[in-house]
């Protein structure tokens, strides 16, 4: 199931906003080990992580690929 939240901005639903967040760097800056790249392993760890916690705390639900 995806989840949309329009307080997330830019009419994105919330996979890909925190998609583009992570390839904007918070991927390697946030749980990365800061070398101002962005490595696959980052990018996964800090995408499902986010949306995961987000997809819990706004709509008490678990975030299920298909």
């Amino acid at each position: 199931m995806s989840f949309e939240d329009s307080s997330l901005g830019k009419g994105q639903g919330v996979f890909t906003h925190f998609l583009a967040e992570g390839l904007e760097g918070a991927a390697d800056r946030l749980g990365g080990n800061k070398d101002g790249l962005i490595n696959a392993d980052e990018l996964l760890s800090f995408v499902r992580g986010k949306v995961e916690d987000h997809v819990e705390k706004k709509f008490s639900e678990k975030q299920t690929p298909n």
